[in-house]
Order: structure tokens, then C-alpha cells, then sequence
């Protein structure tokens, strides 16, 4: 047990030295497959907002309705 404690300490302070001095990258351009991705992101994102919004639809629109009355009847 106290061979694994002091190889995680070890492990962390390594990730902490890595993390506080970085080297600097050299990433001048976007290759396709990064590009790529990121278009896939975007797409993934508006296909989860519109799932989200499709299962909730109901209780975003009471919601709304109840709003709508209150503030019409003040």
C-alpha cells in the first residue's frame, strides 16, 4: 500500500509539473481530420439541443403557457 501512495504521488506531481510548465506547441494549421471533427461537434450539439428540446417539449411549453397567463392577467 505504501509502495502504491507514493507512486501516485509521484504520478501527480509529474502531471502537476506538466500542467504548470508547458512546452509550446507548434500547431500552426488545422488538418482535415481536425476539422472534421470539429463539424461533427457542431452537428452533434444541434442534434442533442433538438432531442433535449423534442423530450421535454411538453413541460417547456407549460411552462411557458403559465408565464404567458400570468403576465397577461397583471
Amino acid at each position: 500500500m505504501r509502495y502504491l501512495s507514493r507512486w501516485m504521488f509521484a504520478s501527480g506531481c509529474g502531471a502537476l509539473a506538466m500542467v504548470l510548465w508547458p512546452s509550446t506547441a507548434l500547431a500552426q494549421y488545422l488538418d482535415p481530420g481536425a476539422g472534421s471533427i470539429i463539424v461533427q461537434v457542431v452537428i452533434a450539439v444541434l442534434v442533442g439541443v433538438g432531442a433535449t428540446v423534442k423530450v421535454y417539449w411538453r413541460t417547456i411549453s407549460a411552462f411557458l403557457s403559465r408565464r404567458s397567463k400570468r403576465d397577461v392577467s397583471i
